[in-house]
């Protein structure tokens, strides 16, 4: 009985197919080192896993034999309790399993379904590791060969810390020459951890964006972000701005606001293809505080963020839906770019909805959600008309007064009576196409639908006929 008295119980969210979490015992060995948002070694079945600490387990149902965390394999919790709370809320709200809600918090890798044999944290933690000349040492005193010496004095030219591969390539010579080198104590080779970059820059660096003085609508709707950002409550906000109305402006100025009050910043954008672009704006202005997550980067490029956002060297975060999760301290600020979009909708499990996880996201914080569009989601535009929590704010003319498109719309039911059913170009846009091509410009023309239709529509009257 006394040996029972020094077991605690935790629930563990495992990544399997399961709603529930998993009650484990802690053995005394292990009492200081598990805490919530912690990850675990734990036997389920016949394999064994990695877990999930969500928290301690209050009771233990009787039919249930109870079995012991077998591993502890982070030194300090991985979530903070914002995010285990996250979790567990779309766990409920979209009805996912509890270990695959909190999967997507994580890079690939980290949070992996079964850990087979790998019992160490080295094994767990996918860094990338790389042998380096790490310091030169004069070597006058050693007996050095003319070739040893002339190696030697090419290393120590070079930038350091240097690879021993690429150190062999531009010294020409061999890897036993450098490890004789090294064994003689004039090379020093180290172990080193190497950062994975996204940053997919140009030489020179990403291009420069200068900062443009604000058009008075949009030093309007600054302002008031501004003293929104001021409390530590929920808040949220649509910016319903045309197409070229300068968001994207209010949007670098309000994240500034936000890191000079000392809390950090999330911007969600809808697709990858739009990332590199409004990343390359953001760390024109604020540098390697900047970090991106998308699917698109590699699982290294992914860890390797997700680290650097988790240690507090990036404060602003830019990605897709899944970055809605990322391991930001002190969050102050969220802009969802173009929250009308289907894309921040996730179609596998976990299925979920980035734009309403980020406003739940931002209740639990204290933080300010910035949503903005062209044309809003009716019930964002409802709620937001309506007066309530959301404030609503217009942008409705474009920076610089440029003038938008003309829009021509063309009822293809006239065409039908007029040229037949097989008519697919309309007059119009036939002589639209046929002027531009005798001024030598290009036409781009965009197809809604790809070899399929949703509606039966008669072409004489426009009647749609509908299965009753």
């Amino acid at each position: 009985m006394a040996k029972k008295d020094q077991l605690q119980l935790v629930k563990v969210a495992v990544p399997i197919p399961s709603h529930q979490a998993f009650i484990y015992a802690v053995s005394e060995d292990h009492l200081s080192s598990v805490r919530a948002g912690v990850r675990v070694l734990v036997p389920l079945g016949p394999r064994t896993h990695v877990g999930l600490v969500l928290g301690e387990a209050s009771h233990l149902p009787d039919h249930r034999k109870i079995r012991k965390v077998l591993q502890v394999l982070d030194a300090s919790p991985l979530l903070s309790p914002h995010l285990i709370e996250l979790g567990n809320w779309l766990s409920r709200y979209y009805m996912v399993p509890v270990g695959e809600a909190f999967r997507v918090m994580f890079p690939p890798a980290i949070f992996s379904r079964r850990a087979g044999q790998k019992k160490s944290r080295e094994g767990l933690w996918p860094t990338r590791k790389r042998r380096m000349i790490t310091h030169t040492f004069a070597g006058e005193e050693r007996e050095l060969t003319p070739r040893q010496r002339q190696v030697l004095d090419e290393i120590s030219a070079m930038r350091l810390p240097v690879a021993l591969t690429d150190a062999v390539k531009q010294t020409r010579s061999s890897a036993q020459l450098l490890q004789r080198l090294s064994a003689q104590g004039v090379l020093r080779v180290d172990e080193v951890e190497l950062y994975r970059s996204p940053w997919r820059d140009a030489p020179g660096g990403p291009p420069e964006f200068r900062k443009h003085q604000l058009t008075t609508g949009q030093r309007r709707i600054f302002q008031l972000i501004k003293k929104e950002l001021e409390t530590t409550e929920f808040r949220s906000l649509l910016i319903h701005g045309i197409t070229g109305s300068g968001k994207t402006e209010i949007y670098l100025n309000s994240i500034e606001a936000t890191l000079e009050m000392g809390r950090s910043a999330l911007v969600l954008v809808p697709e990858i293809g739009l990332t590199p672009q409004l990343s390359n704006q953001f760390k024109s202005w604020f540098a390697d505080r900047v970090a991106i997550l998308h699917s698109g980067l590699s699982d290294g490029e992914r860890f390797d963020e997700w680290r650097r956002i988790r240690a507090g060297k990036a404060r602003i975060v830019i990605g897709t839906r899944s970055a809605v999760f990322a391991p930001l301290e002190n969050l102050g600020a969220i802009i969802v770019d173009e929250e009308q979009d289907s894309s921040y909708k996730q179609e596998e499990t976990p299925r979920y909805n980035a734009r309403d996880v980020a406003l739940k996201r931002a209740q639990q914080e204290g933080a300010l959600v910035i949503l903005g569009s062209a044309t809003p989601q009716l019930e964002t535009y409802h709620h937001a008309r309506q007066g309530g929590r959301m404030r609503y704010e217009s942008l409705r003319s474009r920076v610089g007064k440029r003038a938008l498109p003309t829009v021509h719309i063309v009822d293809m039911r006239v065409e039908f009576q007029k040229h037949g059913g097989e008519k697919l170009c309309s007059d119009p846009l036939a002589d639209g196409i046929r002027k531009r091509l005798e001024k030598q410009q290009q036409i781009l023309m965009l197809l809604n639908r790809r070899g399929y239709a949703s509606a039966l529509l008669c072409r004489a009257c426009g009647h749609t006929e509908s299965c009753h």
